[in-house]
């Protein structure tokens, strides 16, 4: 039973940190590509991994960013009627040049807007008869998209937005309550829906100019005249389509993109997101994001963030959670038991950790045992964010783990919960980072090939095997491959890991 728990869950380690005397290097090889062996032979019971560092979170704040729906659905009721203006006129002179191409251009764009609004009508989860609600003002659903808001949340934000919109209610009085909506989605509303008016004015204009002009015009110069003023009518009421597909796929795309839980740059880009953070720095004053807010910082702050994104009264509304820390960070450990041999026995005993994970404050007062880090969101590499996870203070609730990664002795706990069994071992378990654990009971012969250079080597007891790139490791139960890194490995310094067996017995 403990050689299954050993084989599951010794994995992701990268090095032991010794205390009291340094061991040698098993063996090495010479040349450009060196490959290392650290023995663990005067630490075992636990083995302490530094996954890096976590913050608790206190509390979120909440940027809400919407988009409406309307202006879409606005917009291409407008194109149907410039479009039906546009054959009108156009059909009185056919053979312009400008004249069939914009018309087939229109036919078939338009169509295009019909499918992909159609399509959007159906990951929002209506049918033809809401679409008209949704036009008429009356739709009130709640479609989740990603995540799940709660419905008297949801109806709140909204009711924020219309007074927003209305200048009804300041922005810093939201702000008190941890909540931000973003001006500039008010402003683009506002501008998307004088934008669709306009232009559908400044046509009609040019439309009924024409007319008069067709109506009182008869020189020799008549054609040329009427097909530059098709051909600027022409690229008006491209251009109306073409804005208004492209606000149309950026809409979806965002909605693709909320699904696999990412914020679409349609939505709020980085620079955006960076200065509405700064424009709360001060409602912040006495809590912290995961990073100072900088441009430098903002996708790391970003990345903290948990997005959820829904539909409701016409609006498809973003919330980005992001996490309010503790000033205070934890280091993060990942727990292994190594089994000690007892001397000139064939017994070993090892340590059982209470939980897989160890978290704990630079003294050491408080701590972090958990089994898993479901409810932590890393930010940066070998940094994370956590929620909703117990905080125990070390005096209250003493553990085993605790004390042994303080202790100043090589002794184990009387707290500690050990297993003696009989076993040999000969596993080599990957920690990844070309790293393996290795737990032999007797010497094992292997052979080491670094491109084309080839060594023998006897290894035996318990350490860490690290390998660097293009190096491989065979043995006679399996062959170690080391993998292209980031970083190298091969001059990490090993960590900590648990108690002196010389003093156990």
């Amino acid at each position: 039973m403990i050689l299954k728990i050993m084989s599951i869950h010794v994995s992701l380690a990268n090095a032991t940190r010794s205390r009291g005397r340094t061991s040698k290097p098993l063996w090495a090889t010479t040349g450009t590509v060196a490959s290392l062996t650290q023995p663990l032979s005067t630490h075992a019971g636990l083995f302490y991994k530094e996954e890096g560092i976590i913050s608790m979170s206190e509390d979120t704040w909440k940027l809400v960013i919407y988009r409406d729906l309307k202006p879409l659905f606005i917009a291409q009721e407008s194109l149907k009627r410039l479009s039906f203006k546009f054959d009108q006129i156009s059909s009185k002179y056919p053979s312009f040049p400008n004249v069939l191409t914009t018309k087939s251009y229109l036919k078939i764009n338009l169509d295009k807007i019909d499918s992909r609004l159609s399509e959007l009508n159906m990951y929002l989860g209506k049918n033809s008869r809401q679409k008209r609600e949704l036009l008429d003002g009356l739709s009130s659903l709640l479609k989740y998209l990603i995540g799940t808001p709660d419905a008297k949340d949801a109806k709140h934000y909204d009711e924020c937005i219309d007074l927003l919109e209305k200048r009804e209610l300041d922005l810093s009085n939201l702000m008190q309550k941890q909540i931000q909506i973003t001006s500039s989605t008010i402003k683009n509303f506002n501008e998307t829906i004088f934008k669709i008016s306009y232009d559908e004015q400044i046509i009609n204009e040019n439309i009924d100019r024409l007319n008069d002009y067709l109506n009182k015009t008869s020189s020799s110069i008549f054609n040329l005249k009427v097909s530059e003023e098709i051909s600027t009518i022409s690229i008006q009421v491209l251009e109306a389509v073409t804005s208004l597909e492209s606000e149309i796929s950026d809409c979806l795309t965002s909605i693709l993109f909320a699904k696999s839980n990412i914020i679409h740059p349609s939505i709020i880009s980085l620079n955006k997101l960076h200065k509405e953070l700064l424009l709360s720095n001060q409602a912040r004053s006495h809590k912290h994001l995961v990073r100072p807010v900088t441009i430098h910082n903002i996708n790391n702050i970003l990345d903290s963030s948990r997005l959820s994104a829904y539909v409701y009264s016409n609006r498809l509304v973003y919330i980005l959670d992001f996490p309010l820390i503790k000033t205070e960070p934890f280091k993060l450990y990942h727990l292994y038991s190594v089994p000690i041999q007892y001397p000139n026995s064939s017994l070993y005993t090892t340590i059982l950790p209470e939980h897989k994970f160890l978290a704990t404050n630079p003294n050491g007062g408080q701590y972090i045992s958990t089994s898993t880090l479901d409810n932590c969101k890393a930010y940066a590499e070998k940094q994370s964010v956590c929620n909703d996870i117990t905080v125990y203070d070390s005096d209250t609730r003493p553990i085993c783990e605790l004390q042994i990664l303080f202790s100043v002795t090589n002794k184990i706990p009387s707290i500690c919960t050990t297993s003696t069994f009989s076993a040999d071992f000969n596993t080599f378990q990957p920690l990844g980072n070309n790293q393996w654990l290795y737990i032999l009971t007797n010497a094992t012969q292997c052979i080491l090939q670094c491109d084309n250079q080839v060594s023998h080597h006897n290894i035996h007891g318990t350490g860490i095997i690290n390998l660097q790139e293009n190096c491989k490791l065979h043995t006679g139960y399996s062959t170690l491959s080391a993998q292209r890194t980031k970083d190298d490995n091969a001059q990490r310094k090993p960590q900590r890991s648990g108690t002196n067996p010389q003093s156990l017995f």
